[in-house]
């Protein structure tokens, strides 16, 4: 399969893989969400079309230090939620996930 990160091939799933972190730390380290989207893309006859967005997950806890990354996170997924294509309807569909 071909494999694509935000418009540039990777030789393979190992290369994505460091790619990927690698733009996870460089936002982590700052200790804030990221709106930069990290597009993947495999391109195979064998694999169905797939758009997969991964959100940050849920913050648990009301102290005060939680606030600005609460807000942060409300504006993020609202904003992903609410995009909508040139037809008028939703870009994305959720699909939530619970992990235990």
């Amino acid at each position: 399969p071909l494999i694509i990160l935000n418009g540039e091939e990777c030789p393979d799933e190992g290369t994505l893989t460091e790619k990927c972190i690698r733009i996870h730390t460089k936002h982590e380290k700052k200790g804030v969400f990221s709106k930069e989207v990290i597009e993947v893309r495999i391109e195979s006859a064998d694999v169905a079309d797939l758009t997969f967005v991964d959100l940050p997950g849920l913050i648990a806890g009301d102290k005060e230090e939680y606030r600005v990354a609460k807000q942060q996170l409300e504006e993020l997924t609202s904003a992903f939620l609410h995009e909508k294509n040139d037809d008028g309807g939703y870009k994305y569909m959720p699909i939530l996930v619970r992990v235990p």
